[in-house]
């Protein structure tokens, strides 16, 4: 069985891949997004079950399906394609060997159990976006607001590595992110005008209960610490 860590792996093989191309890590995001809901989603057809079922038992297999997924995301996201041929190329010098057709067929799979659906809004743009709805209300410097969305970038790129945040709402993750970051990094009265803000936009739309959000909250707290004793053990 395809394990946590092994999921972990293949993301930081994915980030590499973008960092490598000058992609934005967010397309990594997406493409993740895509593996998870693939696996989680009832099969509609023969072909994706088998697909789904194998690649949650087959590590070479569950490559295979995020190194198209990650393909996928590229062609939806960037604005340079890599060709099949290309891309599968770099992908064999870094995983096991890939060629186009293994990809091509793979795509057209993975976009069937998806029913064509592969634009899901990711935690970060989710959190762009609340932060966007509250800026015109609250007097946030330009510096703040940025250090704030490259905070939450951080944190949601973050989430991606860990597969807990996998089975949350993208919401969830995102408010996290921000109610950990406001928590950590802004003092004085406008964390407080923030704080207010984020809990009255919770009340406006259909996110999960604070319960849910404060356990998010703590698990990033957790990743956060392990994944800074896991740089600094590979650094040493």
């Amino acid at each position: 069985m395809i394990t946590a860590d092994d999921r972990m792996k293949l993301v930081d093989w994915c980030y590499s891949i973008a960092d490598h191309c000058l992609h934005s890590r967010k397309t990594v995001s997406s493409a993740m997004e895509m593996v998870d809901r693939f696996l989680s989603t009832p099969s509609n057809s023969a072909d994706t079950a088998r697909v789904a079922y194998e690649a949650q038992r087959d590590p070479i297999k569950f490559q295979l399906l995020t190194i198209t997924a990650l393909y996928v995301a590229i062609k939806i996201n960037e604005n340079i394609v890599i060709s099949s041929d290309l891309f599968a190329d770099m992908c064999s010098s870094h995983a096991d060997i890939i060629v186009a057709e293994d990809i091509e067929d793979m795509e057209r799979i993975l976009l069937s159990g998806l029913s064509w659906r592969c634009r899901a809004p990711t935690a970060y743009l989710i959190g762009h976006t609340i932060m966007a709805l509250i800026r015109p209300h609250a007097e946030i410097p330009n510096a703040t607001w940025d250090f704030v969305i490259d905070e939450m970038k951080y944190l949601t790129e973050l989430a991606v590595r860990d597969y807990y945040f996998s089975t949350q709402r993208a919401s969830t993750v995102a408010l996290a992110a921000i109610f950990n970051t406001v928590e950590t990094s802004i003092k004085g009265p406008l964390q407080k005008v923030l704080e207010g803000f984020l809990l009255a936009t919770m009340d406006c739309f259909d996110f999960d209960h604070s319960i849910q959000i404060n356990e998010a909250r703590r698990r990033f707290n957790t990743s956060l610490y392990h994944y800074q004793e896991e740089r600094w053990i590979n650094s040493v």
